[in-house]
């Protein structure tokens, strides 16, 4: 009776190469999708605070609207009560503008554009304002969910931009004082008409 030759088996190269390929593209994708998830998380992010913001401005005007559209003839907005806050809001047209010395949408400072964004939200989300050139540092960025900047547009009214800190790189952590912002995300409000809309650069 002759013995059985034990054979050795094992795996050839080429197996295993198509493994390790296999498994590359495999992190490939869900890398891809981890990507896309973060994308997709700063959009549904920006949607929800456009949508509260947007909502909250027509709160404003409608509580101006209920309480007889009152008018101002000294500089000094007239301001209603919602939720228990006094909001200042635009003498003609009832659009919060944020501050008391303001009665138009046309005298807004970046200050007001924040106090805007904190009445109108009512937290939930936090902002700070562009400093000029001293932008919150990397640190201070990360902790805070809006970039506030204001365009200064005597003939159409002050525009209050704010940024998505999230969709903005090191690079970008400056953004200026514009008509039309360039860089990242987040939405734009125009105090003159109410309106509301977003931007997107990435």
């Amino acid at each position: 009776m002759q013995k059985a030759e034990k054979k050795i088996v094992g795996f050839t190269l080429v197996e295993l190469l198509s493994v390790v390929v296999v498994l590359g593209l495999i992190a490939v994708v869900a890398f891809s999708r981890f990507v896309n998830l973060s994308d997709e998380a700063n959009d549904a992010s920006l949607d929800a605070t456009k949508a509260a913001f947007k909502q909250g401005v027509k709160n404003v005007q409608t509580r101006w609207r209920l309480d007889g559209m009152p008018r101002t003839n000294n500089n000094q907005g007239p301001s209603v009560i919602v939720s228990g806050e006094v909001i200042v809001v635009e003498n003609g047209t009832g659009f919060p503008v944020g501050s008391d010395n303001r009665d138009q949408a046309i005298r807004m400072s970046t200050n007001d554009c924040v106090t805007v964004f904190n009445q109108v939200l009512d937290g939930g989300q936090t902002v700070l304002r562009r400093r000029g050139n001293n932008n919150p540092d990397r640190e201070t960025r990360r902790s805070i969910n809006y970039l506030s900047t204001r365009f200064n547009d005597n003939a159409n009214g002050d525009v209050c931009h704010y940024y998505l800190t999230s969709s903005l790189t090191d690079d970008q952590n400056n953004p200026r004082h514009q008509d039309s912002p360039s860089i990242g995300q987040g939405f734009s409000y125009f105090p003159a008409t109410g309106e509301v809309t977003v931007f997107n650069f990435l």
